[in-house]
């Protein structure tokens, strides 16, 4: 029996419009009448998620920052945060590589640098991110914040990944889609933080399904029975997953599929 459905949500849920269908609040709906609870999980924050798409928020779980942080319906369950050694870490490679964007997920915000001049990347950062802070130096942050991790936006995901694998011992160094690549400590993914729902929940992987169409959603595929790639999804997803949805995100793919298999 299902009793939880997780979802990754640009390229999974949302279409090429960032927009969900029409047709979620009404499965809202008969999930809750079945007493399934229904999550996001996202690389982005929870306050981003909450304010984008407050209509859902307090009726679901949302695994955010890639596993990062977890919350259910609008309580903070979970957050897992980098320390001042490893802020100092991360900063200082870096400040050594040029054409990196950077930016810094904190509870109270999340922040850009202030030398920053790249107008595409300024646009996506108020494109996803619902509270942004511009600061000289991510060290300021230290003692002032509390940190979970630091994302970078470039243009070429294989440069930036070699220039990045300086953090390799520590980090995880993992493209999350469309240009962003996330820097978290290791042991941390959408996996940890379906692992916490599962537990706080009291569901296990054999009773939850699970969808997504990126790398960064492997994890979730481990960790759940009903594992199922989007049909539109990055070919390396489909070694991870037990079935393929028979749409894309572009045609309701995660809420047919859910309609088909629960017979709905």
């Amino acid at each position: 029996m299902i009793k939880l459905i997780v979802t990754d949500l640009d390229g999974t849920l949302l279409n090429s419009s960032k927009q969900y269908s029409p047709r979620l609040l009404p499965l809202l709906d008969l999930l809750e009448d079945r007493n399934i609870d229904f999550a996001f999980a996202s690389g982005r924050d929870v306050g981003s998620i909450s304010s984008n798409y407050p209509e859902i928020a307090d009726r679901i779980g949302i695994i955010a920052e890639n596993g990062l942080s977890l919350a259910y319906k609008k309580k903070l369950i979970y957050r897992n945060e980098l320390s001042s050694e490893e802020i100092n870490t991360v900063a200082d490679v870096i400040g050594d590589s040029e054409g990196l964007h950077p930016i810094m997920f904190g509870s109270k915000g999340v922040y850009y640098l202030t030398h920053e001049t790249d107008i595409d990347f300024i646009n996506r950062i108020r494109k996803y991110i619902s509270s942004s802070k511009v600061i000289s130096d991510f060290r300021s942050v230290i003692g002032n914040d509390s940190i979970t991790r630091i994302t970078v936006y470039s243009e070429n995901d294989a440069d930036t990944c070699n220039k990045l694998s300086r953090l390799s011992q520590d980090f995880i160094i993992l493209p999350s889609g469309e240009g962003w690549i996330d820097i978290v400590k290791k042991g941390n993914d959408k996996g940890t933080g379906l692992r916490y729902l599962q537990n706080y929940l009291d569901v296990s992987s054999e009773e939850t399904m699970c969808f997504g169409d990126y790398i960064n959603d492997i994890a979730l595929m481990k960790n759940c029975y009903y594992s199922f790639a989007m049909k539109n999804a990055h070919p390396m997803l489909f070694s991870y997953s037990k079935y393929i949805t028979e749409w894309t995100n572009e045609e309701d793919g995660v809420i047919r599929t859910i309609h088909q298999i629960l017979n709905l």
